[in-house]
C-alpha cells in the first residue's frame, strides 16, 4: 500500500493537510508535534520545516512507515488504540486517518493521544459517495458492510467520541470540498490513493484492474469527488 499511495498521493490528500492546518492552528506555536496516522511522512516533513520544531510520526502500517523513512524525522509503527507513547507533546495532528479505525478503536486511540491540543481533519457522513458508488458497481461488494471500510460518521457521533476520550472544548466544523476530474486517469489516481487496502482481502492483487474499471464508471457518472470532511480542534488539559 505504501508504494501505491506514494505514486498516487498527489490527488486530494497532498494539499489537504496543510490547508486544514492553516485553518485550525492559527496562533499555535508548538515545540513538539505528534502526527497520528502519518502515512508516508510528507506532512511530517512539511510541518517540521515550516515550524522548525520536532515532529514525530506514527502509523499502524509498517509499509507506510518504511516509505516515510526517506525523510530525516522520527517515525514509529504504533497503534495508539493499544496504548500511548510514553511521552507528551504540545500538539497532535491527524489528517485523513481517523476515519479508518472502528469506533471503539478510535475512542481508545483518541484517549491515548498525549498532547495538550489536537487538530484533525477526516471524512464525515456522506463523503466520497461518487467513489463508493463506482467501486460498488465495479466490484459487486456491499461496500458499507465491509469491516475494512472507512467509517463516515456524523459530526454528532464524532463529538461524542472526542468527549468520551477526554477531550474538552471540542469544536467540529463541516466542510465540503468538490474535486472535478478531467480524465479517467485522474479518477483512477484518486481511487488508488485510498481503496487498495479496502479491497485487498477480496481481490488478491487485482485491485488496480478493478479500480481502473471503477474509474471509468466514476468519470461517466460524476467526473468528480465530493469530500465531506470534519475539521476538529480540541484540548486536553
Amino acid at each position: 500500500m505504501g508504494a501505491t499511495y506514494v505514486a498516487n498521493r498527489g490527488t486530494f490528500q497532498a494539499g489537504y493537510a496543510e490547508a486544514c492546518f492553516d485553518r485550525l492552528a492559527k496562533g499555535l506555536a508548538p515545540r513538539r508535534i505528534l502526527d497520528v496516522g502519518c502515512g508516508t511522512g510528507d506532512f511530517v516533513d512539511a510541518l517540521s520545516r515550516r515550524l522548525k520544531c520536532e515532529v514525530v510520526g506514527v502509523d499502524t502500517s509498517a509499509d507506510m512507515i518504511a516509505q516515510a523513512k526517506r525523510f530525516p524525522h522520527r517515525f514509529e509503527v504504533k497503534d495508539l488504540s493499544e496504548g500511548p507513547l510514553d511521552e507528551s507533546f504540545d500538539l497532535a495532528t491527524s489528517f485523513m486517518a481517523l476515519h479508518w479505525p472502528s469506533r471503539e478503536s478510535r475512542v481508545r486511540l483518541l484517549s491515548n493521544v498525549t498532547a495538550d491540543v489536537m487538530v484533525a481533519g477526516f471524512h464525515g457522513a456522506g463523503s466520497c459517495e461518487e467513489g463508493v458508488r463506482a467501486v460498488r458497481k465495479a466490484s459487486g461488494l456491499d461496500i458499507e458492510a465491509l469491516p475494512t471500510m472507512f467509517h463516515r460518521d456524523s459530526k454528532d457521533v464524532w463529538l461524542d467520541d472526542f468527549r468520551n476520550a477526554g477531550w474538552n472544548d471540542v469544536d467540529i466544523q463541516e466542510r465540503e470540498i468538490r474535486t472535478v476530474f478531467s480524465s479517467e486517469n485522474e479518477c483512477a489516481r484518486r481511487l488508488l490513493a485510498a481503496w487498495p487496502p479496502i479491497l485487498a482481502p477480496y481481490f488478491q492483487d487485482q485491485e488496480p484492474i478493478l479500480l481502473e474499471a471503477a474509474a471509468i464508471l466514476m468519470k461517466d457518472d460524476a467526473a468528480a469527488m465530493t469530500s465531506r470532511v470534519l475539521e476538529v480542534i480540541a484540548t486536553k488539559k
